[in-house]
């Protein structure tokens, strides 16, 4: 599940445009405004909400990692027996 998850908010980001297509496609001939709009400008943002907490723990697991890293250099080397 983990390659698949930065994904996740470009094909929500990808959904939501195209139903914003099919809604000024269908809304312009039927309806003579668009009602798709609102769905699209309140659901965009929580695209890069969820961008932001996928690159917060990215950030996070990077600095544990050189926490990790760091310890494991700064401590001496043990000789086999």
């Amino acid at each position: 599940m983990k390659p698949v998850n930065p994904w996740i908010a470009a094909g929500f980001c990808a959904f939501i445009s195209l139903l914003m297509l099919v809604g000024q496609i269908v809304g312009s001939a039927w309806i003579g405004t668009n009602p798709v709009a609102p769905v699209f400008y309140s659901f965009l943002p929580m695209c890069f909400v969820y961008i932001g907490i996928l690159m917060k723990q990215m950030q996070t697991e990077l600095a544990d990692l050189k926490r990790e890293l760091h310890e494991v250099k700064s401590r001496p080397a043990e000789l086999p027996r």
